[in-house]
C-alpha cells in the first residue's frame, strides 16, 4: 500500500516537473514572439563571410514573417520559436493557409489517438537561430541555412559555410503598425487641389488591407492597399479592387499572352493610384484624435499603351511631399478618425 502511494506520488511530482519545465519555455516563446511583432529593416546581410546588399524589409504579423522587396512580398514564412536552447532556435516553414494548418493539426491529433490519418507532408522548413539586442529590443539577428541543411550553432557566416546572417533594426511605426492604426472609419476634414480648397466629402473605411471610399451612403470605389513605411514620406499604392471572377479572367488573359504562337488580347493593367500618407497625431494636437493624410496624383484617363508619356497622356508620378501647388492636379486629403 505504502509502496503504491510512494510510486503514485513520484509519478505526480515527475509530471508536475514536466509541466513546470514546459511553462517557462512556452511563456518565453510567447514573449519573444510579441517582441518580434512589427516592421524590421535589414541593415546588414552576410553570406559566405562576405557582406551582401541589405535591401529588404521584414514584417512579422502574429506567427507569419513576410519579407518585402520594395512594395511586393518576396517571401512569406510561418515561424516557430524555441528560446530555451542557446542560441535560441527558430523554424522557418513555407507559409500555409489556415485550411492547410487545420488539416495538419487534425492529422496529428488522429495519429496521437492511433487512428488512421492522411499522410500530409509537413511544409518545407529551414532551421535557424536568433537573438535580440539593443535598447527596447530594437535589434534582431537571424541566422539560417537553406532547406535540408543542419541548424547553425552560432550567429556567424563562414567562408565555407552556407549559413546566412541577417541583422535587422526595428522600424518605428512600421507598415504592420500603420496597417493596424488605419483600421476603421475616417471622416473627411480637408481637401486641397492645385492649392485651392475643395469641399471634403469622401469617407474612407479601412478593413484589413482594403480601403473603401464612400460618398454618403454610396460606395464609389474599393482598393487593395499596399503600404511602404520605410520610405520618407511613407508610400501607399491603391489598386482598383475587382471580383474573384474578374481576377481569374485577368489571370487567364495573362497566361494566354505568354503562349508562343497564340494570338490573344493584351491583359489590361488594373488602375493604380500612387500616393504618400501619414497616419497619427498632428504635431500641434498631440491630445487630439488620429489623423490620416493622403496625397496622390489622380490616375490618367485612357493611359497610353507604352511607358513613354506624351502631351495627351502625361505619365503620373508619385508625390514626394505633402504640398499642393497652383496648377498641380495632385490631391491632398485629410481625414480624422470616426469616434464610433
Amino acid at each position: 500500500m505504502l509502496r503504491g502511494v510512494i510510486s503514485c506520488t513520484i509519478a505526480c511530482v515527475s509530471a508536475a516537473a514536466t509541466v513546470l519545465a514546459a511553462e517557462p519555455r512556452d511563456n518565453e516563446a510567447t514573449r519573444n514572439l510579441k517582441q518580434l511583432q512589427g516592421t524590421w529593416k535589414q541593415v546588414t546581410v552576410f553570406s559566405h563571410a562576405a557582406e551582401v546588399a541589405a535591401k529588404e524589409i521584414m514584417i512579422v504579423e502574429d506567427r507569419t514573417m513576410i519579407f518585402m522587396d520594395g512594395d511586393k512580398a518576396s517571401l512569406k514564412l510561418d515561424i516557430a520559436l524555441d528560446p530555451v536552447p542557446h542560441p535560441k532556435q527558430i523554424d522557418l516553414a513555407a507559409h500555409s493557409s489556415d485550411e492547410e494548418k487545420q488539416k495538419q493539426a487534425a492529422a496529428r491529433e488522429l495519429k496521437k489517438l492511433g487512428k488512421p490519418a492522411p499522410d500530409l507532408a509537413p511544409p518545407p522548413t529551414m532551421l535557424g537561430i536568433y537573438e535580440f539586442g539593443g535598447k527596447d529590443v530594437d535589434q534582431f539577428v537571424l541566422c539560417f541555412r537553406p532547406l535540408g541543411k543542419a541548424r547553425p550553432t552560432e550567429l556567424a557566416s563562414g567562408r565555407d559555410d552556407d549559413a546566412i546572417v541577417m541583422m535587422f533594426r526595428r522600424v518605428k511605426n512600421g507598415a504592420a503598425g500603420d496597417l493596424k492604426r488605419l483600421q476603421g472609419t475616417w471622416r473627411p476634414k480637408l481637401a486641397i487641389v492645385g492649392a485651392q480648397p475643395r469641399e471634403p466629402k469622401f469617407t474612407i473605411i479601412v478593413k484589413d488591407d482594403v480601403m473603401t471610399w464612400r460618398d454618403g451612403e454610396k460606395e464609389i470605389g474599393a482598393f487593395d492597399m499596399a503600404l511602404c513605411s520605410s520610405s520618407d514620406p511613407k508610400r501607399i499604392d491603391l489598386t482598383v479592387r475587382i471580383s474573384d471572377a474578374d481576377k481569374k479572367d485577368l489571370d487567364d488573359l495573362k497566361a494566354l499572352d505568354k503562349l508562343d504562337g497564340k494570338a490573344s488580347l493584351p491583359a489590361p493593367e488594373l488602375p493604380k493610384i500612387l500616393g504618400i500618407y501619414y497616419v497619427g497625431k498632428l504635431k500641434n494636437d498631440e491630445a487630439g484624435p488620429d489623423n490620416l493624410i493622403l496625397m496622390y496624383e489622380p490616375p490618367a484617363n485612357d493611359p497610353p499603351k507604352t511607358d513613354q508619356p506624351d502631351k495627351d497622356h502625361p505619365k503620373k508620378q508619385r508625390p514626394t511631399e505633402f504640398s499642393s501647388k497652383v496648377g498641380d492636379d495632385a490631391i491632398l486629403l485629410t481625414f480624422t478618425r470616426d469616434k464610433e
